[in-house]
């Protein structure tokens, strides 16, 4: 009888720890998680409507045909205190250029939808598209000068590997 009581016992404590499992407590991850503490670089670029070049083409592609090389590597990195910077990558446009060109503030505007970035006494506004893990989808628009076309942006970045 001891042995059968002692086996309940044990049954019993071992159905209860089982069914404490640290994952289930785990929270989800939220949009400052997907975002803080990765290089973020840029694999696309669109404007719309799309604009005249030098050699009179057309196109919407600001990534592959308007924006330089040495710019295309370049790394936004966001920190979960709110700081945020820009860095080079490893094609500078000029060899002297400092490697952090950017410095500023960061933060999530309008029930997380917007991303705010102040930097260099810029401020901008991005409307997020898509923030995952590994991609960071946001939108904004400019006003040419004289205010004659509004263009809007759509920029993708991806953590960088």
């Amino acid at each position: 009888m001891k042995h059968l009581n002692l086996l309940i016992i044990l049954a019993a404590f071992s159905i209860l720890f089982s069914s404490c499992n640290k994952d289930d407590d785990a929270q989800p991850a939220t949009k400052t998680d997907f975002l803080v503490d990765k290089n973020w670089v840029p694999t696309a670029i669109t404007i719309n409507p799309a604009i005249q070049l030098n050699d009179s083409s057309v196109t919407n592609d600001w990534y592959g045909r308007v924006l330089p090389a040495c710019v295309q590597d370049d790394i936004k990195i966001f920190s979960r205190n709110g700081s945020y910077r820009g860095e080079e990558g490893d094609d500078k446009c000029n060899s002297g250029d400092p490697q952090i060109f950017e410095l500023g503030d960061w933060a999530f505007s309008d029930d997380e939808t917007k991303l705010v970035v102040s930097a260099n006494g810029n401020f901008s506004s991005y409307d997020i598209q898509e923030l995952t893990a590994t991609s960071l989808i946001y939108r904004y628009t400019v006003r040419s000068q004289g205010g004659g076309t509004t263009y809007t942006f759509i920029e993708t970045y991806e953590v960088q590997p």
